[in-house]
């Protein structure tokens, strides 16, 4: 009777332990919002697009991937990147993330996001105060409690990022918000380690809109380092590319005839600004733009012609151009591509001198890397120019980090900056 009793209180014991961990595992384990995967969202603003990775925490390999360019994507041809403005980032943000849903399996719905951005402009215009809430065009409804007087920039963003995934179904738990060259540096590092080479000490060059070089040592961008002579500031990018392209080409380009015409053409027949001319009711809506400003976008766009990949673009299609003409244009397009990249090798040969002034011998890698590597430097020819103009001793140390790499570098890069801020 005893041993009964003793087994079936042991057996209520056991029921109630077991009811108690069930209710536990129910609310700690499965439920659906502790299950739901945890994300890691890395977002790259240069001064004219947005390259955006999503992986699942913590895990390397990025899932989906978002894209806007305003300098590809007519709607958002007046939208730069750069803290500086007050709504063109946010823009850019909201269409790569728009982008990137659009790979988004329809059942994931519980979706938790840490959101890492390296955004132009950063070091400069973070403490500037926010955009009053009245000067926002595109966002003043959501930007209801991200302006005040309390607000700088850095704030106004941050908030804004957290509107706008809150808006397209996200939960926002960390916003870091860094400079566009500390992600960049960051994922150079995640890249050189999958090399299996040291992350610690390299030179890095940031090939964007410009080219901007950068010391690492020990892990760290030495402070200074990214100076160049004023001549060479905004060169070796899209934006001196531009810049070429409009004294040559934009200037009064109403007057300019038959040395134009092949580019023109070219130019004319592209997806973007035909897109543009469309969305303004105005035929020479761009060209009339690119003669005063647009300087990123028409060197993006400059630098497209120069690539097989996009000849169909211009060969094909209601407003295109044929092979002799496209052949012409894209030969005056090289011959403003050459100068930028023997800029960018002289930026290169300038600041391998400094970095390593009274030292007998040049040891760490120089690490090539951006959305103008990624875009440009694919090009057999344009990697030719660069290596081939370069001294011996600095050539046999670049490493042009693969176009087709970006995202996955980019998504590393992130993990690697959140991992620090935890």
């Amino acid at each position: 009777m005893f041993l009964h009793i003793h087994h079936t209180k042991y057996l209520r014991r056991l029921r109630g332990l077991f009811q108690i961990l069930l209710t536990l595992i129910s609310f700690f384990g499965f439920n659906e919002a502790v299950l739901a995967a945890r994300y890691r969202n890395s977002l790259y603003i240069s001064n004219f697009d947005a390259r955006m990775t999503m992986a699942e925490s913590p895990m390397a390999e990025p899932l989906w991937l978002g894209y806007a360019s305003s300098g590809e994507h007519p709607e958002l041809a007046k939208d730069p990147g750069n803290l500086y403005f007050k709504e063109s980032p946010v823009r850019l943000m909201e269409y790569a993330l728009m982008d990137l849903e659009s790979s988004v399996p329809a059942h994931i719905t519980d979706k938790t996001v840490d959101v890492v951005i390296g955004i132009a402009g950063y070091d400069f215009f973070r403490n500037q105060p926010a955009p009053k809430r009245s000067e926002l065009k595109h966002y003043y409804e959501l930007a209801e409690g991200c302006t005040g007087r309390q607000m700088d920039k850095k704030a106004f963003f941050s908030c804004m990022v957290r509107q706008i995934y809150r808006e397209h179904g996200w939960t926002v738990e960390k916003v870091i918000l860094t400079g566009d060259h500390n992600l960049m540096a960051s994922a150079a590092r995640a890249w050189l380690e999958k090399q299996h080479q040291s992350s610690e000490n390299f030179d890095l060059m940031q090939a964007t809109t410009a080219a901007v070089p950068y010391q690492i040592r020990s892990g760290t961008i030495v402070d200074g380092s990214a100076r160049v002579p004023v001549h060479l500031r905004h060169s070796g990018g899209y934006y001196d590319l531009g810049l070429s392209a409009q004294s040559t080409y934009f200037k009064g380009w109403g007057a300019c005839k038959e040395e134009c015409q092949p580019i023109h053409s070219a130019y004319d027949a592209s997806h973007y600004v035909q897109g543009y001319d469309q969305q303004t009711g105005q035929k020479g809506a761009m060209f009339n733009w690119w003669s005063r400003s647009g300087l990123n976008s028409l060197g993006f766009q400059t630098a497209r012609m120069t690539s097989d990949k996009h000849k169909q673009e211009y060969t094909r299609g209601d407003n295109s151009i044929s092979d002799n003409i496209y052949v012409l244009a894209r030969k005056d397009a090289q011959g403003l591509m050459n100068r930028v990249i023997d800029q960018l090798v002289e930026i290169i040969s300038l600041k391998q001198e400094e970095y390593y002034q009274g030292q007998s011998e040049r040891v760490w890698p120089i690490v090539i890397m951006g959305e103008f590597a990624a875009d440009v430097l694919a090009s057999g020819q344009a990697r030719e120019r660069l290596l081939e103009r370069l001294p011996a001793e600095d050539r046999a140390r670049v490493m042009i980090v693969p176009g087709d790499d970006f995202f996955y570098n980019l998504s590393l890069g992130g993990k690697r900056l959140l991992k620090a801020k935890d």
